[in-house]
């Protein structure tokens, strides 16, 4: 993998300078109406023709890197952002989805996928994250698990339940805490110099953790201090800001979901409910793109139940796609899929409910996909499709 991405730095060079430079704070780049017209089977919201402002993701220059034991251990000669991946994997698709685009993009040579966080006690889910890593062809991906109490779901529905029929190491080796992997990632990369996203997809333990942590064996820094110097960026997909109800990812370790946008020292960049609500990753591509190898991890997965609460497209669904579009957003800002708030600040209730204050503020929305035109929506299935039907 290290050889293959060496071969790719002169080619995708000018492109990752081009995707990690950005302006310095989020803009409100359009107006609209209250109500999702997606959702509500209404008209189109008009969409104002404004150039987007992208909030700023700095990149560190460095040179050729000091060889640092441990999990990033090869030199590195491409300064990319490391990628964290926190996913509840398991009760829906769209995780899986989102972790192969990661491997695309580090295929592309935009990220380094540097570790995969469960966030939830699920070694099933760990293990199908690992299968999807060993599958695209990253079995060295160091795995982590929340380990705190979270809804709990029975895997034997899901399709992570399949785990053990795709090679994968996770039952030979402990799994580790997930806020621990991520210290780890995270002082490996301030000893480097190096940039981290951290793309958060499922409940909050892990990274609340993260925040929350004490110096230990891997950093003298405690949580704050250690994100706010090495993390330019926390996309979540979490929250419902128009609809009044209480959104998955919230709902199921609310008080996780508190601590972390009450604490968080760095920015934040929110993929609400309603945004991947309204836009579907279509199920012909799942049966047209996947179809050069018997088996696909991604198909299977998609595959495996019939999930209601996407929108019908017998004999399977057309998946909507929150979780996806927390990755695009982190990797690639400066190509403008995604219309953004103004700075604000995120707030959690007891209940669950999520309440944007418009204002200063370290954290900004990305729009509801009402405020765009179906070609902007098009355009955004289109990089989906791209990515996640990229062959390893």
């Amino acid at each position: 993998m290290f050889a293959a991405r060496l071969l790719l730095i002169s080619g995708f060079l000018t492109l990752v300078l081009l995707a990690c430079s950005s302006s310095p704070d989020p803009t409100l780049l359009a107006a609209g109406t209250d109500d999702d017209s997606l959702i509500a089977g209404g008209e189109e919201a008009a969409v104002l023709q404004v150039t987007p402002t992208v909030p700023t993701v700095p990149v560190p220059e460095t040179t050729p890197s000091t060889v640092v034991e441990g999990l990033l251990a090869d030199p590195v000669y491409v300064d990319v952002p490391l990628v964290i991946f926190d996913t509840d994997m398991g009760p829906d698709v769209d995780d899986v989805l989102a972790l192969a685009m990661l491997h695309s993009y580090e295929k592309q040579g935009l990220i380094e996928l540097a570790a995969v966080t469960v966030s939830r006690e699920s070694e099933a889910g760990a293990k199908y994250s690992d299968a999807i890593n060993t599958f695209y062809g990253r079995p060295d991906i160091p795995i982590g698990m929340y380990y705190g109490e979270t809804t709990y779901f029975d895997d034997r529905l899901n399709y992570v339940s399949e785990a053990d029929s795709w090679p994968n190491d996770v039952a030979t080796t402990p799994i580790g805490q997930g806020y621990k992997v991520q210290r780890k990632v995270l002082s490996e990369a301030r000893a480097l110099g190096r940039d981290v996203l951290i793309i958060q997809t499922g409940f909050s333990g892990n990274v609340a953790e993260l925040v929350s942590s004490q110096p230990d064996e891997f950093s003298p820094l405690n949580g704050r201090d250690l994100v706010a110097e090495t993390v330019s960026l926390l996309s979540v997909m979490a929250g419902s800001f128009d609809l009044g109800i209480v959104e998955f990812n919230v709902e199921h370790d609310i008080s996780s979901a508190q601590e972390l946008f009450s604490q968080w020292p760095g920015r934040i960049a929110v993929s609400p409910f309603e945004l991947g609500n309204a836009i579907h990753y279509p199920y012909s591509s799942i049966t047209s793109d996947f179809g050069w190898t018997d088996r696909h991890p991604v198909r299977e997965a998609y595959e495996f139940r019939d999930l209601d609460w996407h929108a019908d497209a017998p004999p399977f669904y057309n998946m909507r796609s929150w979780d996806l579009t927390s990755v695009i957003e982190a990797v690639e800002p400066g190509a403008n899929y995604f219309l953004r708030s103004e700075a604000g600040t995120v707030n959690v209730d007891g209940s669950g409910r999520t309440y944007f204050d418009q204002g200063q503020g370290r954290h900004y929305l990305l729009d509801r996909a009402s405020q765009y035109s179906s070609e902007q929506r098009q355009r955004v299935i289109d990089r989906m499709i791209e990515l996640t039907a990229d062959q390893p």
